[in-house]
């Protein structure tokens, strides 16, 4: 008897594998549904649901140690108010599309984790018309000994949605990609690439724009070059960026703003604790107007260079740069053949050495250089019109000004002492 119950049951399991293989075959999932599909050890594995509406389902795909892995859902149709799991393991190629081509992503929750695989990509709401609307995605690729590519919004758009994307462990390239000529809004998103060996890059709103959005993006413990860009020939409106590039060897670019627009948004970017190259360039061939953009760039041991409004316009803004514990030459330029309208700036140097900043071309602005106990400072300020300055170099060594061609303006400088007096007055407290 209980040999006929295991062999009904046996059947039964068949029978069922056998029915969801053909419903994915048909490539089409209706409403309220729950597929679950284990594969390991194939080869060319396809999973698709191209042209179907997957509404009301749950999804769950896991492959295993497989030479090619594609899953297509809802390609050229709609993902509607559905749970998607895809984790795809070992793999030579894995590859995740998910409402691309005209295809949309909708009031949906999706996890999709790629590890172990040489190339990998993800894409969600990319191609033309492609949307994810109303959606958390969760998209994460690990130890890839290929490139890595993560696409959501490209030549699509992204809209009030919570994106999470992660990169780690990449002994390749790696890519974060969003509202490349396209758009992103309304939209939290968090970009992270950790421990990476080759070219790390972050591209938001490129070509496109990014609206009314929260963007948090980190690059962490990488050698070789980092990149981030946001409104590069397009356009970054009311929204708060937070970038930051850390603990890496090599080169890193933040460019926000060039031969683009930045608006009514608040900047924020950190360079911290690295060895080569840094440089953050913003509102360069461009415009940068009505934000407040904070820089700081911190236990660097080489070449810093910001730029502001380089051939561009930086208008009505608050910028702050900071720059401490820097061993290599920094240079920070502000309306260098460009210009600085209406605005407040800050810069502080601190425990620096080699630092040069420049303002030229500033109309109707406020301005605050401060050099601290810091050696071979330069500052330079010239074409000034409308102008009240300040410039503050205490405990300096080697502290030069250059300050020429103003109109209307006042300029008012303090250099104090050198650094042996100003350790005697700190011994006091």
């Amino acid at each position: 008897m209980e040999v006929k119950k295991i062999g009904l049951k046996i059947k039964f399991c068949l029978f069922l594998i056998f029915s969801v293989t053909i419903c994915c075959s048909l490539g089409a999932v209706s409403a309220a549904n729950s597929i679950h599909d284990v594969t390991i050890d194939d080869t060319n594995t396809v999973i698709e649901h191209p042209e179907a509406n997957i509404q009301d389902s749950g999804i769950c795909n896991h492959l295993i140690k497989t030479d090619f892995t594609t899953i297509h859902e809802a390609v050229k149709g709609a993902i509607t108010s559905s749970l998607i799991y895809n984790k795809l393991t070992s793999s030579n190629q894995a590859n995740i599309d998910q409402g691309t081509a005209d295809g949309s992503v909708q009031d949906s929750l999706i996890n999709n984790a790629i590890t172990e695989s040489d190339g990998s990509f993800i894409q969600q709401g990319v191609g033309l018309n492609g949307a994810v609307q109303n959606s958390m995605l969760y998209s994460a690729i690990e130890n890839s000994f290929g490139s890595s590519l993560i696409q959501q919004g490209i030549s699509g758009s992204v809209q009030n949605s919570v994106l999470y994307s992660l990169i780690k462990d990449s002994y390749g390239s790696s890519f974060i990609q969003q509202g490349i000529d396209g758009s992103v809004q309304n939209t939290m998103s968090n970009s992270i690439i950790e421990n990476g060996y080759g070219t790390s890059m972050i591209l938001q709103g490129i070509s496109g724009s990014v609206e009314n959005s929260m963007l948090n993006s980190v690059i962490k413990d990488t050698k070789g070059s980092q990149l981030i860009e946001q409104g590069i020939s397009g356009s970054v409106q009311d929204s708060m960026l937070n970038n930051a590039i850390t603990e890496f060897e090599g080169s890193s670019l933040i460019l926000q703003g060039i031969s683009g627009q930045v608006q009514n948004s608040l900047l924020d970017n950190a360079i911290t604790n690295f060895t080569g190259s840094a440089q953050i360039l913003q509102g360069v061939s461009g415009q940068v107007q009505h934000s407040l953009i904070n820089n700081a760039v911190q236990d660097s041991e080489g070449s810093v260079l910001i730029q502001q409004g380089i051939s561009g316009i930086v208008q009505n803004c608050m910028i702050n740069n900071a720059v401490k514990n820097s061993t290599g030459t920094c240079t920070i330029q502000q309306g260098f053949a460009g210009d600085v309208i209406d605005c407040k700036l800050f810069n502080w140097i601190l425990g620096s050495e080699n630092t040069t900043i420049t303002q030229n071309n500033t109309l109707n602005t406020k301005i605050n250089n401060s050099a601290l106990f810091s050696s071979d400072t330069s500052i330079i300020e010239t074409n000034l019109n409308g102008v009240n300055a300040c410039v503050i170099a205490i405990g300096c060594d080697g502290f030069t000004k250059t300050i020429d061609n103003l109109a209307n303006t006042n300029v008012f400088v303090l250099a104090v002492g050198n650094l042996v007096i100003f350790d005697e007055v700190f011994n006091l407290f």
